[in-house]
């Protein structure tokens, strides 16, 4: 595996639409440096505020071994002492998140066009203790992200979506077979192809801003307790439209929210591990296999994945009512 250096700019208030049209036309990671970024946006600032519970997963080596639900302030507090837990994804109030984008016009230069149509979901945050990861993999909704550190460190691997193959990937999702927690060393024995990825290995401190395009492979570990905070955008409307169905689509295919658990099942499952390793022609075929059931799986599984979502919600609604 080889890892060129990632291209680095200086974020200048002021010339964020000129930011965001180059940002619009890059197929590489570009890492946004914020000089003098306000440093109150800590583990403490978040632990102050009133979330409830989280759900929050443990980790040993940068391996998940399991997940667990907690209060928020309970689960921060063992992270701000490094505790190797990580949790994915927080959302939290629109007038909170406001706060903290305030410092970054950028994101309001830029069309609001979040996850899945929801406003609550135009800014996510993750936190994390030194020791944990998110596994690699890039979002299922196909969207572009403006990933900014708040405070401590991580360190983020990229590969661009031609390196797919080499990462093995799996058909319909962008899941690969490649378990990052394992040094690169056994990782190139057990997975040959992965001696051709070429990717970037980039070290995030406070201020510093990571670009990741459409379809951007990435994994993360945590070197030190940190929080972040990812804002998401399609630079076209009809990349918004698509990835609302795909991400229904990888909830019902992969999350067992759709009935018959699809990718559990043994056909799919030797349909993964023989295209993931597949070559040349073989994958060729393979490729033109996925493509030809995903077209007939994706209205399916994401139209019936969205109808299911939208009666579960209906049916708390009307049990915290009652």
């Amino acid at each position: 595996m080889h890892f060129r250096k990632i291209k680095c700019v200086m974020y200048r208030y002021g010339e964020e639409e000129k930011l965001k049209n180059i940002l619009y036309q890059l197929k590489e990671p570009l890492l946004i440096h914020i000089d003098g970024f306000t440093e109150q946006f800590t583990l403490s600032y978040f632990q102050k505020q009133n979330i409830g519970t989280t759900v929050y997963k443990v980790f040993d080596r940068y391996q998940a071994i399991e997940e667990k639900t907690c209060d928020f302030v309970e689960t921060i507090e063992a992270i701000k002492q490094n505790k190797p837990y990580r949790i994915f994804g927080q959302i939290i109030s629109r007038t909170l998140s406001a706060k903290i984008e305030k410092h970054v016009p950028l994101w309001q230069t830029i069309p609001l066009r979040p996850r899945f149509f929801s406003p609550f979901l135009k800014v996510i945050y993750f936190f994390g203790g030194k020791g944990s990861a998110s596994f690699i993999h890039y979002d299922r909704e196909h969207c572009t992200n403006l990933h900014l550190c708040l405070s401590g460190k991580k360190q983020i691997l990229l590969f661009t979506e031609d390196q797919s193959d080499y990462l093995y990937k799996v058909p319909y999702v962008g899941n690969s077979l490649i378990d990052f927690s394992q040094p690169i060393e056994k990782l190139e024995q057990q997975y040959p192809r992965l001696k051709q990825a070429i990717g970037y290995r980039v070290n995030l401190n406070v201020g510093d801003m990571l670009f990741m395009p459409k379809n951007c492979w990435h994994y993360t570990q945590y070197l030190d307790a940190s929080s972040s905070a990812t804002y998401v955008f399609y630079p076209k409307k009809y990349l918004h439209f698509y990835g609302y169905f795909t991400g229904y689509f990888y909830l019902g295919y992969k999350l067992k929210a759709f009935p018959g658990n699809l990718s559990e099942r043994l056909v799919f499952k030797k349909f993964n591990h023989a295209y993931a390793n597949a070559t040349g022609w073989k994958k060729n075929s393979l490729k033109f296999v996925e493509l030809s059931t995903y077209l007939f799986l994706l209205p399916i599984v994401s139209i019936g994945s969205i109808f299911l979502f939208k009666i579960k919600r209906w049916a708390g609604k009307n049990q915290g009512s009652s």
